[in-house]
């Protein structure tokens, strides 16, 4: 068999919110709300935020000015901003090298920014809500559990963890507002585990009642 390079991932853009872009084999696709994702694809946000749907009901959100490539399904690469990531099953990796890396290690929330530091360095933080991840460089690993976040740089190893607390920030509140709107009310009740991200389509479109 040929390899002609084109992989998919099993994801595709749910919603664009503002000012952003898809860039694809040297392509700027502007409209790419609904739009497949594949690997080698890089979404970029300026005054705007992106929404990435996988169809096991994992989500990654970009913030604002955020910037991201798919290097793999399950292995992206995070060249600047900030991105949650609400993973349902099994590993995924977020690469900010030569900073560090984060390396999801279960199903849970995570919040990770790449950033300057207030020395002027590449600064990742991983704060992890739901779960466990590890922050690795070069120099070391931290293991980060639910409630506590950390820091590195090229220049540093991984801090150890310290307390964290969700943020009540303009992004938090937009990716609850989407969850809201996904799950829905009504349909959240009645459906199975597997298909609850559906129910924000159920509750719009359609109505449960009981029979006897």
């Amino acid at each position: 068999a040929v390899d002609s390079g084109w992989q998919a991932v099993d994801a595709y853009v749910s919603v664009v919110d503002g000012s952003a872009r898809l860039e694809r084999a040297g392509d700027v696709i502007n409209d790419f709300e609904q739009v497949p994702l594949e690997v080698g694809d890089e979404l970029r946000t300026t005054r705007g935020r992106v929404e990435v749907l996988f169809s096991d009901g994992s989500v990654i959100a970009l913030d604002e000015y955020t910037e991201v490539t798919i290097d793999d399904p399950a292995a992206w690469r995070l060249h600047g901003g900030r991105v949650k990531v609400t993973w349902r099953a099994g590993t995924f990796d977020l690469n900010a090298a030569p900073a560090g890396a984060a390396r999801l290690r279960t199903g849970g929330e995570y919040r990770i920014t790449l950033a300057d530091s207030r020395r002027g360095e590449r600064e990742l933080e991983v704060a992890v809500t739901r779960g466990s991840a590890d922050l690795e460089n070069a120099l070391g690993r931290t293991q980060v559990r639910a409630g506590t976040r950390a820091l590195t740089t090229a220049s540093y190893a991984p801090s150890v963890p310290y307390a964290f607390s969700v943020p009540r920030d303009d992004f938090e509140r937009w990716t609850e507002s989407l969850e809201s709107d996904r799950y829905g009310v009504e349909s959240a009740r009645y459906l199975p585990v597997e298909l609850r991200y559906y129910g924000g389509e159920f509750d719009r479109h359609g109505y449960w009642s009981h029979h006897t």
